[in-house]
């Protein structure tokens, strides 16, 4: 991803140096631009849905711990112990090595997948970041060469969001 990023900034670089006055210049920064502005739409769209992934898992273990917990847990614990959303945690409380084996394995099996989750959420946010950096160095690019569309594009790339 650094590459791709080394390799959008040298293209921002060369545009620069070309001082953008024809149309083909111009040509190339709205390529650029939309190029980018899609990949902060798809990047956004990642985000979201590796959110609702991560919602749903936790949901899921929620509701199997409400159904398996004993009726005679104390309320204020079994609500807390249903509302965590950590493995680690989960396992803290007394009552979890109680669990059947299938409920304990669902809380471990959730954590796993929930660290794969959180590490393919690492790699968009720093997708993202490299996004932004280039999109930055591109708008300071368009103000530099004068490009009549860059407020157009401020807003476009502020409004950048998955639907």
């Amino acid at each position: 991803m650094t590459y791709r990023l080394i390799c959008m900034l040298c293209l921002a670089g060369l545009l620069s140096a070309s001082a953008c006055r024809n149309k083909s210049d111009f040509a190339a920064l709205e390529a650029k631009s939309a190029e980018l502005l899609r990949e902060a739409v798809r990047l956004d769209c990642g985000m979201r849905e590796l959110g609702n992934a991560t919602e749903a898992l936790w949901d899921s273990v929620s509701a199997a711990l409400e159904a398996k917990l004993p009726e005679s847990m104390p309320p204020d614990e079994r609500r807390n112990m249903i509302a965590v959303r950590n493995t680690g945690l989960i396992r803290m409380f007394e009552v979890y090595p109680t669990l059947d084996t299938a409920t304990r394995i669902l809380v471990e099996s959730a954590g796993e997948r929930d660290q794969a989750l959180a590490g393919r959420i690492r790699d968009i946010r720093s997708a993202q970041k490299e996004n932004e950096l280039a999109t930055h160095a591109l708008l300071a690019q368009m103000k530099d060469t004068g490009y009549d569309k860059l407020a157009e594009w401020k807003k476009q790339f502020a409004q950048a969001r998955c639907d």
